[in-house]
């Protein structure tokens, strides 16, 4: 029976294993068609002018379809580059823990309390940098994996924060919504005191 039991829990996280990979690339997708959509630009095949037939002259294209739209990856492409993009990102914030630690344990004297303001704002300040530098490594990646320019990856990386983000604060905040409305929840007393308590 644990055998049983232990497959089927093996089976369920493989399936949320994939479940999270398919979604982290539909929102690398969607991100990827976001930016082509506010930033413009042409595809790689077409040049910055148009031609008539009858005239000599090109005519420049309009500024708004000056770059290069980035192309939108599969989805095991996409899978790929997220995975990449995680790993690129970890080792960055890690090393910047590390050099940031190492420098607040140098520049920082000892706290006298537990609680020393200027401490926690320095330790703040060295997980404020190791988060730059998650999103610096997710720049870089995106930049050569994708390929594109610097600015479209860091749009690319906005968009995929804020599809992550948006639909996880409207969730918790319906549920908060929902939890307010419903009232207290009634429970039942111990055995033997009858009735219930609210």
């Amino acid at each position: 029976m644990a055998i049983i039991v232990g497959l089927v829990v093996l089976a369920c996280c493989v399936v949320l294993f994939w479940l999270a990979l398919r979604i982290g690339a539909a929102i690398l997708r969607t991100a990827v068609r976001l930016t082509n959509a506010c930033l413009g630009g042409r595809d790689l095949e077409e040049n910055d002018y148009r031609h008539r037939a009858s005239a000599y002259e090109a005519i420049p294209r309009p500024k708004s379809l000056g770059g290069i739209r980035i192309p939108v990856p599969g989805v095991g492409y996409a899978i790929l580059v997220n995975i990449a993009s995680a790993a690129v990102g970890c080792a960055c914030s890690w090393a910047a823990l590390a050099v940031g630690g190492v420098a607040l344990g140098l520049a920082v004297p000892e706290p006298t309390a537990s609680l020393d303001p200027a401490a926690a704002t320095a330790l703040l300040g060295v997980l404020a940098v190791a988060q730059l530098a998650n999103v610096f490594g997710a720049v870089v990646v995106l930049k050569f994996a994708l390929p594109t320019t610097i600015v479209r990856a860091v749009v690319v990386v906005i968009w995929q924060f804020v599809l992550c983000v948006v639909p996880v604060v409207l969730l918790g905040a319906a549920m908060v919504m929902l939890g307010a409305t419903s009232g207290p929840v009634s429970v039942p007393t111990l055995p033997g005191q009858g009735g219930w308590v609210r």
